[in-house]
């Protein structure tokens, strides 16, 4: 997916995204994977705002990564986006 986005939120005019693809995300062993996979994102976020939440997401995350076991280790697929923009 590329493509540019006329837009006035946040004060950008061109919100450009160059390159999107997915990746496999891994930190090796599967509780350093699981440790990354909680740390970034969407979910990531949620959990540095609400860290009591933690806890309830880590069995999921744990049954989640146990099934996918690469040649690197465990891993989790992940998009990537490029995206730039300009400050109007």
């Amino acid at each position: 997916m590329t493509g540019t986005v006329e837009s006035d939120v946040y004060g950008l005019t061109v919100v450009n995204v160059s390159s999107a693809y997915d990746v496999k995300l891994s930190a090796g062993d599967l509780a350093s994977t699981l440790n990354l996979c909680l740390g970034v994102g969407a979910l990531g976020a949620v959990l540095r705002g609400s860290p009591q939440l933690r806890s309830r997401v880590v069995q999921s995350g744990r049954k989640a990564l146990e099934r996918k076991n690469g040649v690197q280790g465990r891993f989790m697929n992940a998009p990537i986006w490029v995206v730039s923009a300009n400050v109007a």
